[in-house]
């Protein structure tokens, strides 16, 4: 009797408390991101900062991200956050998360939109590579290109980049 009292206590404290189960993952408002990175694609967000400033179109918005898709990119729109807790049980954003502000809360000095930032240096070459291919959806400038300095991150950011398996942030749009 006591250890199911106490089986139940636990239930109940990690419904309420999910960070108590220690367990982090990498998700999506879709759902949790796979464990093991798919071979031979590089992951990349795809986040839109929509205002009046610049309007995008839905039109070269999707030919953008077919143009990516067919070449070997596996997008993820919006943001990736860091979960804790367990997926499909209970669970809990941290806060941390890689999407439109990622260029003003990842990079320093921040940037605004349009921007791609990119996780390692080897990645340079595909940032560039997906500036280009989104050259009809909205010019990004080579400053606005940059690297995230993961010296200066926090534990919670690193883990977050390790298991979302990210390459790639790309915002297009435009801050106020």
């Amino acid at each position: 009797m006591q250890v199911t009292l106490k089986r139940r206590n636990e239930v109940e404290l990690l419904n309420n408390y999910p960070a108590l189960s220690g367990s982090m993952y990498a998700g999506t408002i879709h759902g949790p991101v796979e464990k093991i990175k798919e071979t031979g694609k590089t992951y990349v967000i795809l986040s839109l900062y929509q205002n009046d400033l610049l309007p995008l179109s839905l039109p070269e918005v999707a030919a953008g991200m077919t143009s990516l898709e067919n070449e070997n990119f596996k997008i993820f729109l919006s943001y990736i956050q860091l979960i804790t807790g367990t997926p499909g049980g209970s669970s809990s954003g941290t806060g941390t998360s890689l999407g439109s502000a990622t260029c003003s809360s990842w990079i320093s000095p921040p940037i605004n939109p349009p921007c791609i930032v990119y996780v390692n240096d080897k990645d340079r070459v595909l940032a560039l590579k997906a500036r280009d291919l989104l050259k009809n959806v909205q010019n990004i400038p080579d400053q606005n290109i940059r690297l995230i300095e993961q010296k200066k991150l926090n534990a919670e950011e690193k883990q977050l980049l390790e298991l979302s398996h990210v390459d790639i942030v790309i915002v297009l749009g435009r801050a106020n």
